[in-house]
Parts: structure tokens; C-alpha cells; sequence
């Protein structure tokens, strides 16, 4: 009977191994459409793209031609505040928590290189679901009490800019009546980049005149869930005030406004910053970004973060983040995720 099992146990594995094979690997290259099989989560990883493990090269043409037929319609007069240049004849873009402190010391040593012939424009952009549990993790303690904070020096600063805004949002303290007359002011505004903060510190400046020295040690034990900070995001939009480290990736570096040459996730970076150095001859070897790897095996993955939130609230963050999925080329499925697990870890 023992035997029986496992025979049974093998066979289904390898039926599983050739499946994902046949999905991941030998399947043909194509643009992700909603619901297709493109977006997968590994319980320590979090969520990445199929193409990753197909020929770099299309993956980018692709991407790049999806990105200028969507941009097509779309309102361009916003700045691009987050590209520098890193070098003569080469610029980049990278937002927020889509590995933008792993690439200061890739332009560090791209600086070194020197002068790269033409001008060439990269963009490097992550998963905008996955982005939203990487703010909620590092600017909300992953759902920890408040006086866990990993820096105690900078707990003033959270407090006024994360901590007490969310408090504000969440309705543990009174907001005060301009934030409610901002809420209506904003209510016809269609685009999502019209909702980000003008100045990064505009809620706190507003909300000074409410802080009292006993908040920080009455919320000290305060938690905020995953859901909290959703609606937090959407309150921030509501008001105008989307901080960088959630605004919309197409809001910081406007890709229907600046021609990138090339468009590269964060799940893939590996693969695709090693061909993009290749194509502009730079044989020096740099090290590339990669995804956070927690040390935390208990850690929930990326997709378990979205299990339990209500249809309203996703469907107003699919809404606000629609460019990012759309023009960036993101799938917007989380139905075969579990599947995918599988996969992964079979093919790794």
C-alpha cells in the first residue's frame, strides 16, 4: 500500500513538473492578459512573472511596444521625479520601493563606466500589488505594535508621517474639517496622478496643529491590519496626498512622457539588467538589484496579504493603480497563484 502511494505520490509530481514546464518554459511568448497564467508568488519571494524565463530580449520588445500603445490617449504634462541620470547617455527611473535602494549602488558603479554612446532611458518597476505589501511591511511594521519600530531614533518622523495620518484615516482621532472639504474637492478628478502628494510632508505640516504629546503614548500598542492601510492608501489619493512610497510607478516616472528605452521588473532583474548591459557594451561586471529576501520563514507571502480583503477595496486599487498594471504590463490575475507556488518550486 506504501508503495502504491508513493508510486502515485511520484507520478503526480512529475505530471505537475511537466505542466509547469510546458506553462513557464515551453510556452509561447506573449503579451500577459488579465487572468492568463503570468503572475506567480513564492511564499518567500513574493510574486513574479512568467516571461522572466524566456528570452530576455522579446520579453523587453514586447513590453516596450505595450507600453507605447497604452500610453496612447493618456495624459503626459506630469513630471518624471524620480529619473537621474546616472552616467552620460544614460538615465534611470526607479521608484520607491521597486528596489530603488538596491540600485543606488548599481548607478554607483554604471557611474564609473563613463560616457555610454547615444541616450538611454531605463525604467525599472515591480509588481504594484507586491510594491503595496513592501510599504505596508517597512512603513507599518508588517501589522507589529507601533513601539517596535525597528529605528527609535526616527519614530518622530514616522509618527508624523505615516503613523499619525493613518490614525487620522483610520477615524482613532477626529479629522479636522479642511481634510473633509479636500475629500469632496477631489472627488472629479480622473487621473491617479493627480492625486500625488506635491509636497511629501503636507499631511504632517497639516496635521501639526492636531498632534498632542500624550498620542505617541496612548497608540504606542496601536496596530494597523493589511485592510487599514489599503484604505489608508485610498484616503491619501482621496486628498491628494499619495506618498512615493505608494503612489503609482507611472506617476513618479511617467513612461507615456519620457520614451524608455527599456522597461524591466524588479521579479526578472537578474535576466533582464544582464541583457540590458550586454546591449549597451558594458562588459564591466555590476552587481544587479534583487528582490528582499526576508529571513523569516513564517512570513506571509505576498498574495496571502490580499486574501481576506473585501471586492470594493480591490476594485478601487486595481482603479488607482490601473496604469501601472496596464501600461507596465502587469497582469492583474491573483487566481492561479497557488498553482504557480507549485511551479516554482519545482522549476527553482
Amino acid at each position: 500500500m506504501r508503495k502504491r502511494t508513493s508510486a502515485l505520490i511520484l507520478i503526480s509530481v512529475i505530471i505537475i513538473t511537466l505542466l509547469c514546464y510546458s506553462q513557464v518554459v515551453l510556452s509561447p511568448a506573449r503579451t500577459p492578459s488579465p487572468g492568463a497564467l503570468s503572475v506567480a508568488v513564492n511564499a518567500r519571494r513574493g510574486m513574479h512573472v512568467v516571461e522572466g524565463h524566456k528570452d530576455p530580449s522579446s520579453v523587453l520588445d514586447r513590453r516596450r511596444s505595450n507600453m507605447l500603445a497604452k500610453c496612447r490617449g493618456l495624459d503626459s504634462s506630469y513630471p518624471a521625479t524620480w529619473l537621474t541620470n546616472v552616467t552620460r547617455g544614460l538615465s534611470v527611473c526607479v521608484p520607491p520601493k521597486a528596489g530603488h535602494t538596491s540600485w543606488e549602488r548599481v548607478k554607483r558603479e554604471l557611474s564609473q563606466v563613463g560616457p555610454i554612446d547615444g541616450s538611454t532611458k531605463i525604467l525599472s518597476v515591480r509588481h504594484p500589488l507586491v510594491r503595496l505589501t513592501s510599504a505596508y511591511r517597512d512603513k507599518y511594521l508588517d501589522g507589529k505594535p507601533l513601539h517596535r519600530t525597528p529605528e527609535p531614533k526616527k519614530t518622530w518622523i514616522w509618527w508624523r508621517r505615516y503613523w499619525f495620518p493613518a490614525l487620522l484615516s483610520r477615524g482613532d482621532i477626529p479629522p479636522p474639517r479642511w481634510m473633509t472639504l479636500e475629500v469632496r474637492s477631489t472627488q472629479t478628478l480622473p487621473d491617479p496622478c493627480q492625486r500625488v502628494a506635491k509636497e511629501n510632508m503636507y499631511v504632517y505640516l497639516k496635521a501639526r496643529e492636531l498632534e498632542k504629546p500624550w498620542h505617541q503614548s496612548r497608540f504606542q500598542n496601536t496596530t494597523f491590519s493589511f485592510q487599514d492601510f489599503l484604505n489608508h492608501v485610498l484616503w491619501t489619493a482621496r486628498l491628494r496626498q499619495l506618498d512615493y512610497h505608494w503612489a503609482p510607478q507611472t506617476c513618479l516616472c511617467n513612461p507615456c512622457k519620457v520614451r524608455y528605452d527599456y522597461v524591466l521588473h524588479l521579479e526578472n532583474i537578474g535576466h533582464e539588467l544582464d541583457h540590458v548591459l550586454r546591449d549597451l557594451g558594458i562588459a564591466q561586471e555590476i552587481p544587479v538589484p534583487r528582490v528582499h529576501v526576508t529571513k523569516d520563514d513564517d512570513r506571509m507571502s505576498d498574495a496571502g496579504y490580499y486574501k481576506d480583503v473585501p471586492q470594493k477595496i480591490m476594485r478601487q486599487i486595481y482603479s488607482l493603480f490601473r496604469y501601472d498594471f496596464d501600461v507596465l504590463n502587469y497582469s492583474r490575475s491573483l487566481g492561479d497563484l497557488d498553482a504557480m507556488i507549485v511551479c516554482e518550486r519545482l522549476l527553482q
